[in-house]
């Protein structure tokens, strides 16, 4: 079974999991339901005045429409609103969760070889798929070797590395714990875990209801009434009313932890499989299963507990099981590594040998200076080493996600690249790759620099000097480099920044023009440094305008910036139209169904080439954003349809893919990254 039915299989189990949990929250709401009923019913009971059955007045209480609807959706509401306060505090971002294990963010300058080494690992995979590099730390203190992503959504993503896996990996096999991490990241875990979190605490809050159903019977019992015949009248009845409050808690509370142990159970077969499905994706990203298992039987050699209190809580994000227990989040360990290595047998003791090798060659190449540098070079060799032994077609399927990138930084140096991480490196960087080729234009964009920086002629100087490097690089190079730019520039909010941003406004304005590479730097300033992000309609206002949407983007996609015969035209629509009618079997999503309403005599061929025809093309993008996740995953594989209906992708629609996802932030398919 290859990792792209490993893949699909994990996602099916996944979606029943899901739907079991939502079915769990039911049951117990309807639980709930039956325990009131009989509560209520040996109250009246009890009463002696009026002589009742308990058969008859638990039946008029469970089949009461009136009553059934209070309970039940009371239940429902109070699970519901825990849950949703527990989400919203768990989606503050990644950097809160990896702060709160004891996790040291890595610094974008950092000169320790194996912290560079991580964030430039982490920095390829951030590029190869599309998405914005999330912020890296280091758990100093954790000797186990284990990883995780948290977050809410990419752009406030985290992911952290304890310090053994570290010390304990080489750069093949970190590679393939970050792609694993990052698959969590795409696939959409991090949300769905956040959410499953939620839930789970919603259906805990029962157990906090019925300690506090418990404290009122304990200030029923404790009170004194105004008089002892008063006391001795109500001495019964005063007992009953404490009885009864302590049956209903105990009742409570039963259903409370019935449900959390069922809702753990479900948790943790959900979490199972996506590390199933994290671990297809990982393989599938990096082509690399050996890199993969060679991690797994390292971990299986040196453990992977963690000693932080908090493990718990973030069992279900980690790399491999930080914790042993029947809520297992993770599938055992030597099943997970036979998945991709079929000859292991089980037995660690080459791993175990292995990392004392490694420990010993350490300590050797610390003493050495050879030790504290990396160059880009040395990393692409690394990478290609990977591909050894794989047949042509594949390397080359390869080569088209995380080693092109490898392949592309081959123009920076190592120094290149943690220089781009310096906020005025990085702006001079993105400024001088907009330069235009036209002399006369170039003298308008140094008079827009001289100007946006009137304080600072060391960033107009140094865009220069970044001008002429990319006179020589591919529209792909200079995309990457300025990828590289912009995480060097998050977190930075300063006014030179805001300067910043209206300057690179100014220089693509300069011709009068826009194009998809200088589209794809707007949405990467705008987007992932959040300056000037247009508002995301609401679900339903995208899902009612995403025909429309849609059409513009794919007409614009087939155009291609080319005059195109209306034939020639006509046949990339039609591509990305069929994939859309073929791949979206989506019951619940409607505006998918035949192509998603588009129909192509419906349209004109449109281009981007003024900036308000890019403005137009922006709007549309930002309808797209607002649409369901898969809804936009399946839109971005019919672009890529157009634009390899004719065989090829040219670095123009490579380019403007790019932008596509960055723009309605949705991972680029696995043939482009």
């Amino acid at each position: 079974m290859d990792f792209y039915q490993q893949q699909e299989l994990a996602r099916k189990a996944s979606r029943r999991m899901v739907w079991l949990y939502g079915v769990a929250v039911v049951g117990i709401a309807v639980a709930m339901h039956v325990a009131l009923s009989v509560f209520l019913a040996l109250g009246l009971c009890l009463d002696e005045e009026a002589e009742r059955e308990f058969g008859a007045e638990f039946l008029d209480l469970l089949l009461a429409p009136r009553f059934a609807a209070v309970t039940i959706l009371g239940t429902v509401a109070l699970i519901g609103i825990t849950s949703l306060v527990k989400i919203w505090r768990l989606s503050s971002g990644g950097a809160a969760v990896a702060k709160s294990m004891g996790g040291r963010e890595v610094s974008l300058q950092t000169r320790d070889f194996k912290e560079r080494r991580l964030l430039n690992v982490v920095e390829e995979m951030a590029i190869a798929s599309g998405v914005p590099m999330p912020r890296v730390f280091v758990l100093a203190g954790e000797k186990g070797s284990n990883a995780f992503a948290a977050g809410f959504k990419s752009k406030d993503a985290a992911v952290a590395v304890t310090q053994g896996l570290l010390n304990t990996l080489n750069r093949e096999e970190l590679q393939a714990v970050i792609a694993h991490e990052f698959s969590h990241i795409l696939n959409g875990d991090m949300r769905l875990n956040v959410r499953l979190i939620g839930t789970l605490h919603g259906i805990f809050a029962l157990t906090i209801l019925a300690m506090v159903v418990w404290r009122i019977a304990q200030a029923v019992a404790s009170s004194k009434s105004s008089s002892r015949r008063d006391d001795k009248d109500s001495g019964g009845g005063k007992l009953a009313v404490v009885l009864a409050l302590l049956l209903l808690g105990l009742l409570i509370w039963l259903i409370g932890h019935i449900g959390y142990f069922l809702g753990r159970l479900i948790q943790s077969s959900v979490s199972r499989h996506r590390e199933v499905l994290a671990d297809a994706s990982a393989v599938q990203f990096t082509r690399n299963p050996l890199g993969l298992a060679n991690a797994l039987k390292l971990i299986g050699a040196e453990g992977s507990r963690l000693a932080s209190p908090k493990t718990m809580e973030v069992s279900h994000m980690l790399f491999a099981s930080g914790l042993k227990s029947m809520f297992a989040t993770h599938p055992p360990l030597v099943q997970r590594i036979q998945q991709w290595d079929p000859s292991f047998n089980g037995d660690f003791e080459e791993a175990s040998k292995l990392l004392l090798k490694r420990d010993a060659a350490a300590r050797q190449e610390a003493a050495t200076e050879a030790a504290t540098t990396e160059t880009a070079t040395t990393e692409a060799t690394s990478v290609e080493a990977i591909f050894t032994g794989m047949g042509d077609a594949e390397q080359d399927a390869s080569l088209r996600s995380i080693g092109a990138v490898v392949a592309t930084l081959g123009r920076l140096t190592d120094d290149d690249r943690t220089t781009l991480h310096e906020s005025r490196a990085a702006m001079a960087c993105i400024c001088g790759c907009l330069f235009s080729e036209d002399a006369a234009v170039q003298e308008r964009q140094r008079t827009i620099l001289s100007q946006g920086f009137p304080n600072d002629e060391g960033i107009a100087t140094a865009c220069m000097g970044w001008a002429k490097r990319a006179e020589a690089w591919t529209l792909r190079e200079r995309r990457t480099a300025c990828e590289i730019a912009v995480n060097g520039l998050r977190g930075n909010r300063g006014a030179l920044h805001q300067q910043f941003c209206a300057v690179v406004t100014e220089l693509i304005k300069a011709d009068g023009m826009m194009s998809p590479f200088e589209f794809a730097v707007t949405c990467m300033v705008r987007r992932r440094l959040q300056d000037g992000t247009p508002s995301t309609p609401s679900a339903r206002d995208a899902d009612a305008t995403f025909p429309a949407a849609a059409s513009r983007v794919l007409s614009v996609v087939a155009y291609e910036f080319e005059d195109k015969s209306p034939e020639e035209f006509q046949r990339l629509w039609d591509a990305g139209v069929k994939h859309m009618a073929e791949a979206c079997d989506l019951p619940n999503e409607p505006s998918l169904r035949d192509g998603g309403g588009l129909r192509p005599s419906s349209l004109a061929p449109c281009a981007i080439e003024t900036v308000q025809d890019m403005e137009a093309f922006d709007a549309a993008l930002t309808v797209i954003e607002g649409v369901a996740p898969l809804v936009k995953r399946t839109f971005m594989e019919a672009c890529t349809a157009v634009a390899e209906a004719d065989g090829t992708v040219t670095d123009t629609q490579d380019t403007l893919l790019f932008a596509i996802a960055d723009a309605i932030d949705a991972p680029r398919p696995s043939s482009l990254a």
